[in-house]
């Protein structure tokens, strides 16, 4: 789920708003431009009516709302193509336009939004080729090393026609194997190995946090949670530092919400490592202890400052 995202005031004037509207009620409305800030940065959610329902507008039930109002309203933007609704392996989704989406979200840089890697699956009609980073990597990788084979086998089928034409001429044999063969062999090995390296990084950052989420809550999170969790990462957030956020959420006796509220915290602060937020806290204690003249509370105020986040933001 994003912190942010920017509408139009288009949607006042919109057709589309206003048919849906006719169809399935004022409801549908308020929960068609509720439910923007919930996509992810490809312009999905989770598209299950009750976990829509609960999400986007949980305060609708004490007015006599219930998920089967969601429901009638996600088909009604299906029918009129404001959202695709669809599903994979028994599990519904929701996917907005890309083009209208990031026509708004601008903020998303381009190459984020040509790596997958949202939580949701894409809808089965989009272009199969498009999946998450790690797929994208592979099928790089392997584009490369079938082209750089196609070369070689070019070059080697013009050397031995060129070597074949020389021995009947002049009976020299063929020349040993040039050299430039062996460096496009070593560059092949080396682009493999760094595409690699790079799939391998990536992965083991988010199961690091996802790691260490198991151990300090001891369950494993919802799609939600993960897809809010490892949106800090995508931002640029160090996986050492949210590992902190979780520590300090587990030892405070706090859930994951709790973690969310220090992460985004420090997101606001402009504090992206870990030796950032020491230091940060470092700063904290000396103003802190110089206000009480010298002496310090540890673990009260300092931490407090970095939990200062409304939980009731994160009913995840």
């Amino acid at each position: 789920m994003s912190r942010k995202r920017y509408i139009s005031t288009d949607l006042s004037l919109s057709g589309k708003v206003e048919e849906l509207a006719r169809r399935a009620g004022e409801y549908a409305v308020i929960l068609w431009t509720w439910l923007i800030p919930h996509l992810d940065d490809w312009g999905r959610m989770d598209g299950e009516p009750d976990k829509v329902f609960f999400t986007v507008t949980p305060r609708f039930a004490v007015l006599g709302r219930t998920p089967d109002d969601a429901e009638k309203a996600l088909q009604a933007m299906h029918d009129l193509g404001l959202i695709t609704w669809y599903e994979v392996d028994g599990h519904r989704y929701i996917q907005v336009n890309p083009d209208t989406f990031y026509a708004l979200q601008t903020y998303i840089p381009k190459a984020k939004r040509e790596e997958d890697k949202s939580a949701y699956p894409a809808p089965p009609s989009d272009d199969p080729t498009k999946g998450s980073a790690a797929r994208n990597k592979v099928a790089q990788c392997a584009e490369e090393r079938e082209q750089t084979a196609q070369e070689n086998t070019e070059r080697d089928s013009v050397a031995q026609s060129s070597a074949a034409r020389d021995c009947a001429l002049s009976s020299v044999p063929s020349p040993s194997p040039s050299p430039s063969r062996d460096m496009q062999a070593s560059m092949q090995a080396n682009n493999a190995r760094t595409c690699a390296r790079d799939e391998q990084d990536d992965q083991s950052d988010a199961a690091k946090v996802m790691q260490a989420c198991e151990r300090a809550f001891g369950l494993a999170l919802n799609p939600l949670q993960t897809e809010r969790l490892l949106s800090y990462l995508d931002d640029g957030m160090e996986a050492d530092l949210l590992c902190l956020a979780i520590e300090k959420a587990a030892m405070a006796g706090k859930d994951i919400r709790y973690a969310l509220g220090i992460a985004e915290s420090w997101w606001q602060k402009g504090i992206r490592t870990r030796q950032a937020a020491q230091r940060e806290k470092r700063q904290f204690k000396l103003i802190a202890g110089g206000n009480r003249g010298g002496r310090t509370q540890e673990g009260s105020r300092e931490d407090s400052a970095y939990a200062g986040f409304d939980l009731n933001q994160l009913s995840l």
